[in-house]
């Protein structure tokens, strides 16, 4: 018999982000495929993205990123990048409620609508804080490309 050894933490940071952008893009082959989001594929986008969370190993969660020293500075910059990326689908599945409206005869929003709508907010914010800690510690620097 050959024993599988436990996965690294690099390993599963890998299997996350690979995990994360195949939803991202499903994501977007949603949207560019239909001009109205409906309520009930907005479910199934939030269903996807919240599952991919809940089925995060705990030590990847935000809220332990920054209670613990734990885990290396590397190795949290790099788990920082994947819930960017995860908060980025978020945020774009806001701009297509958004974008859906432009077609639609109903101003009114549904409970899902609303509910991505308040995701996508919360996710920009937590983008904001995620930069924010990340500029603090020297990971990225602020570079305004309009001033080249």
């Amino acid at each position: 018999m050959i024993s599988q050894a436990e996965p690294t933490s690099e390993d599963v940071i890998q299997q996350e982000m690979a995990k994360i952008t195949l939803i991202k893009a499903n994501l977007l082959r949603t949207i560019d495929s239909f001009r109205e989001i409906s309520p009930w594929t907005l479910r199934t986008i939030r269903q996807d993205l919240t599952q991919w969370y809940q089925q995060l190993p705990t030590w990847m969660h935000l809220s332990n990123l920054t209670a613990t020293q734990d885990i290396s500075e590397t190795l949290r910059r790099i788990v920082y990048f994947v819930h960017l990326f995860y908060l980025s689908a978020h945020m774009l599945a806001t701009r297509a409620v958004h974008g859906s409206q432009l077609y639609s005869n109903q101003p009114c929003f549904s409970e899902e609508m609303q509910d991505a709508l308040k995701d996508g907010l919360i996710a920009a914010r937590t983008t904001a804080r995620i930069l924010h800690i990340q500029l603090r510690e020297g990971a990225i620097f602020r570079r305004c490309w309009l001033c080249e």
